[in-house]
């Protein structure tokens, strides 16, 4: 049941890994990377939101309202929950260092 949020996790922290090997070959001279992209807060959204999406996946509202009715299953649930996380922290990301600028 929790297989997709140990996939996300293993996929943070092999791009955090991938960040640091590619700081310690900058350090060295190597040239770095033509494509930087920071992922590590939407895999993080995507592990919190896929942990609360199983732990949520019975709330009485889904029976009210038939068109929710597939977030009864806990795998598409957790995926949701995952992505509507993920997309959140991207977006306050975004804002955040268009802030800082």
């Amino acid at each position: 049941m929790f297989y997709p949020s140990v996939l996300c996790f293993c996929l943070w922290q092999a791009f955090n890994r991938a960040k640091e090997i590619n700081w310690h070959l900058e350090q060295k001279g190597v040239s770095p990377p033509k494509n930087k992209v920071s992922l590590t807060g939407v895999l993080f959204g995507q592990v919190i939101g896929m942990n609360f999406g199983f732990y949520w996946h019975h709330f009485f509202f889904y029976e009210k309202f038939r068109m929710l009715r597939f977030l009864d299953i806990p795998v598409m649930n957790a995926f949701v929950f995952g992505l509507i996380f993920a997309l959140w922290v991207m977006e306050s990301k975004k804002f955040f260092v268009r802030r800082k600028k």
